[in-house]
């Protein structure tokens, strides 16, 4: 399930826990959740790298992968499948 504290949606993934951040002053506080691997979902861009040991998931990275399929890929690791790969091009997609 979901827990709400702070401003941080806490979840656990395959036994990788993770932290959904929105609102104001949601990309600051990215550093205090990026550690031990945990996986960051943030509703804005961030500007840089990740901060620390963690995946990073934010509005920069999905506005070129589109919609993410996360899933457990066992021993802590994670699959994330793009919608755009799934989908395959469509017609209507210029590049």
């Amino acid at each position: 399930g979901l827990t709400l504290a702070d401003g941080a949606r806490r979840f656990a993934l395959g036994g990788i826990e993770g932290v959904h951040l929105t609102g104001r002053g949601a990309a600051a506080r990215v550093a205090a959740h990026c550690a031990g691997g945990a996986l960051v979902i943030l509703g804005a861009a961030f500007d840089g790298p990740a901060p620390g040991d963690c995946r990073l998931i934010d509005r920069s990275l999905l506005a070129r992968t589109g919609a993410l399929a996360i899933s457990p890929a066992g021993a802590g690791e994670l699959t994330l499948r793009s919608a755009r790969v799934a989908a395959g091009a469509r017609l209507w997609e210029w590049h």
